[in-house]
């Protein structure tokens, strides 16, 4: 394959894998909204969101050129012992310092794409909440700044990891007035930031069923 043939796969795998994504975050609107409005924990959501990912790999997963037995994980445990290269390739090394002693730590992606016990790294998403969408506090900033520079380590192609892509999910607060919620995407490739979208869920409620409604992007 000509290194252009291999770009084009590579950005061919990338739009794949951004449907992916985009049907599974559809799903969860539409199924775990109530998530959103009970103002529930980083963690919940990612759980959810993982769900919705595997139930569309396991059932379509060739559609979007997966590799067979690809999974989403919740905080993948690299510290798994293996003879397997695989494992190393998605333990996430930092080294932090406590009492004036630097030691060595590991950190966890919140959602991964990949298979196990494999180099095969197909998306790493990762999951903020923050409590007004118009003033983002200076910690929250500090968090999506520390979680984008993270992404791009984790899809350099130069790097241990090599994702195909990297995904930072920011999830707005519940809207009571309108019944919605939002999500900003910050997408990442090759180790550089991409692109960056908002998504506006709205939600029709009628009496005790409910359903989502519309959805409207609103590129940055």
């Amino acid at each position: 394959m000509s290194e252009k043939d291999h770009d084009n796969y590579r950005d061919e795998h990338y739009d794949k894998l951004l449907c992916l994504f985009t049907a599974a975050e559809a799903r969860f609107s539409l199924l775990d909204w109530k998530l959103i409005e009970q103002g529930l924990a980083e963690r919940t959501l990612c759980g959810a969101l993982m769900n919705r990912l595997n139930e569309i790999i396991c059932f379509d997963g060739h559609a979007y050129n997966l590799a067979p037995e690809t999974v989403a994980d919740v905080e993948y445990n690299r510290l798994c012992k293996s003879k397997l290269d695989g494992d190393n390739k998605k333990r996430i090394i930092v080294e932090r310092k406590e009492n004036r002693r630097k030691h060595k730590g590991y950190i966890f992606t919140d959602i991964i794409v990949h298979k196990r016990k494999s180099t095969c790294n197909e998306i790493a998403i990762e999951v903020k909440k923050i409590g007004n969408f118009d003033y983002i506090t200076r910690r929250e900033k500090k968090g999506i700044h520390s979680d984008g520079t993270r992404l791009k380590n984790l899809t350099s192609q130069d790097g241990n990891y090599k994702y195909k892509m990297g995904i930072l999910c920011i999830f707005h607060p519940w809207d009571i007035q309108s019944n919605s919620f939002g999500i900003t995407h910050e997408f990442y490739k090759d180790g550089k930031f991409v692109d960056k979208e908002v998504v506006i869920y709205k939600v029709k409620k009628e009496r005790e069923s409910t359903k989502a409604e519309g959805i409207y992007e609103l590129m940055l």
